[in-house]
C-alpha cells in the first residue's frame, strides 16, 4: 500500500520552515508489538520525503505508532535520517527510567505518548509514568485518549 502516490504540488503555499507536526513511519523491517491490533503498510522515510516535497514542508514530528509498542528503534532511526529536521514523540513503559528518557532525548525525542484509553476505557496504568515524564527535563507529555494508531 502506498500512502501518498500523487505527484502534483499542493495548491496552498506553506511558509518557510513549515512543520508537519504529526505523522507516522511504518517499516516492516521492524517487528510489530505482540499486542498490536493496527498493522499498517509500509510508510517509509523515503516515501514521506516525497510527500514533503509535494507539500513544501521542511521539518516534521514523527509520532511512534502504537503498533510498535515501546520499541522506539524505528522512531530513532527515522529521526536521524531527516538530518536535524525531525523530532519525535515516543511511547514508553509505565516504569520508564530517567536513563531511558535521556537516551530518547539524545535520539531527538521531545515528548512521550500514552494511550490512556485502550478499547475505550482509562485504567490508570499510565498515571505513574505520566507524572514521572512530566518532570523529565526536555520531554513533554502527550496524552492520547482516542483509539491507538
Amino acid at each position: 500500500m502506498v500512502f501518498s502516490s500523487g505527484t502534483e504540488r499542493a495548491t496552498l503555499k506553506v511558509p518557510p520552515h513549515a512543520t508537519d507536526c504529526h505523522h507516522h513511519i511504518h517499516d516492516h523491517r521492524f517487528p510489530w508489538a505482540p499486542e498490536a491490533t493496527l498493522k499498517a503498510g509500509n510508510a517509509t522515510v523515503a516515501g514521506y520525503e516525497k510527500l514533503q516535497q509535494r507539500l513544501g514542508t521542511t521539518r516534521n514530528v514523527i509520532i511512534q505508532p502504537s503498533g510498535y509498542g515501546v520499541d522506539n528503534r524505528l522512531l530513532i532511526e527515522s529521526i536521524a535520517k531527516f538530518n536535524g529536521q525531525a523530532r519525535g514523540i515516543a511511547v514508553v513503559k509505565t516504569n520508564v527510567t530517567q536513563h531511558e528518557l535521556d537516551e530518547l532525548d539524545r535520539g531527538g525525542v521531545r515528548g512521550v505518548r500514552f494511550n490512556l484509553a485502550q478499547g475505550g476505557h482509562h485504567d490508570g496504568r499510565n498515571d505513574q509514568a505520566a507524572r514521572r515524564t512530566r518532570r523529565a527535563d526536555g520531554l513533554a507529555m502527550c496524552r492520547s485518549t482516542r483509539r491507538p494508531t
